[in-house]
């Protein structure tokens, strides 16, 4: 299911399997080719953030035949979605003190300290961005140490995910009321895979700069907190999930103009307009792309040796659109225990680990759906 910071992805994904399995159960599995000799008895919903298979389809001879269910709810021109977060790699290596994911404790402790420095987690809510940056130097720091073994482990631990997790992946597009549905057997990665592609990592560079891990120290917290967090001449972004931003301003880019205590105030079209940071939702955050803690992932089809001798043959190389990202899987309000967890039990709560995971890049789930239609493999059905 699509990977979401404040939820809405989840419940929406939900929904989505909910009405697949309502779809199916209401005349319109007769739509869809069954094993053979199989007759469709009922489906249901199984879904849930640590299931493969959101839809299950029972038959008369009680064989289930599972579904993955991914919603494009912009459509699928735009659609992106997460293969799977893992943590067990990053929480092994942590058991072992591994130098490569050193960066996470350095993280770590640092959102102690901060913890332990201004104990109101509405007012830490000031230095969301400071923090941000702070995240992101670790993450980008351990996306950097990972080893050619360890980007196999966790590609091919995702890749396990989509294809033998459940027997067909649905994508839905919700504008244009279509099912995309294909066996997941017939994912152009298992084609490549199958053939001896190897994986090629190669990671993105940050457009912006980042505290060094030398900086991430309780010793230095006031040098980054000036540096990354937020000041006056600085610009924001408008954020449509909090209360106090009108709807016409959503999204809208302003510069701070004045900070007292924790009310900021930003020039918008509108003329000043003041916020209080420590209200949830966050009103406004950087819009600048801080930091980047992915890489592209291409699989390339080595040459064999005979075939060394044409050498003004390239190597092939496949881009299915995928990006091996380093994150904090509930981000950095959750991580410095001052996000929604922290509003609902009205003190310092927090959560979640690192993960790594692989991404589908939107736009390119067409032409993965392009690629399969071509070979015979995709189903399309309006709803």
């Amino acid at each position: 299911m699509a990977y979401n910071t404040g939820g809405e992805g989840h419940r929406g994904a939900l929904l989505d399997e909910a009405g697949f399995a309502d779809w199916l159960n209401s005349g319109n599995h007769k739509s869809f080719s069954w094993p053979k000799g199989e007759v469709f008895d009922r489906a249901e919903q199984f879904g849930g953030t640590q299931k493969i298979e959101d839809v299950v389809a029972f038959m008369k001879s009680k064989k289930k035949v599972t579904f993955s269910n991914k919603q494009a709810k912009n459509g699928v021109a735009t659609h992106s979605h997460t293969w799977k977060n893992n943590s067990p790699i990053f929480t092994r290596l942590q058991r072992e003190e591994s130098k490569i994911t050193d960066p996470f404790s350095k993280v770590k402790k640092f959102a102690e300290n901060e913890v332990s420095k201004e104990p109101d987690f509405r007012k830490r809510r000031l230095y969301r961005e400071a923090y941000e940056a702070v995240m992101k130097a670790g993450n980008t720091q351990v996306r950097d140490n990972l080893n050619q073994a360890l980007i196999e482990e966790i590609f091919e631990t995702g890749f396990k995910h989509i294809s033998d997790g459940a027997d067909y992946m649905v994508i839905t597009d919700v504008p244009d009321r279509t099912h995309y549905i294909f066996e997941s057997s017939k994912h152009p990665i298992c084609a490549a895979t199958s053939l001896g592609y190897e994986i090629e990592f190669r990671r993105n560079a940050s457009p912006s700069t980042l505290p060094s891990l030398e900086d991430i120290m309780p010793e230095k917290r006031d040098d980054i907190i000036e540096k990354y967090g937020l000041r006056v001449g600085r610009r924001v972004q408008l954020q449509p999930e909090s209360l106090q931003i009108p709807n016409h301003l959503h999204k809208h880019v302003c510069e701070i103009t004045a900070i007292s205590g924790t009310n900021i105030t930003v020039e918008t079209a509108d003329g000043p307009l003041v916020v209080d940071i420590q209200l949830w939702r966050t009103p406004i955050k950087a819009p600048e792309d801080l930091g980047n803690e992915s890489g592209k992932i291409f699989l390339i089809k080595k040459k064999r040796w005979w075939e060394c001798l044409k050498f003004w043959e390239k190597a092939e190389v496949f881009d299915p659109g995928l990006r091996l990202r380093v994150k904090h899987n509930n981000g950095v309000s959750d991580l410095f225990k001052q996000g929604g967890p922290a509003e609902r039990a009205e003190k310092n709560r927090g959560g979640g680990s690192f993960v790594a995971t692989i991404q589908q890049d939107p736009g390119s789930v067409q032409t993965l759906l392009r690629r399969i239609d071509e070979r015979g493999n995709l189903i399309k059905i309006k709803y």
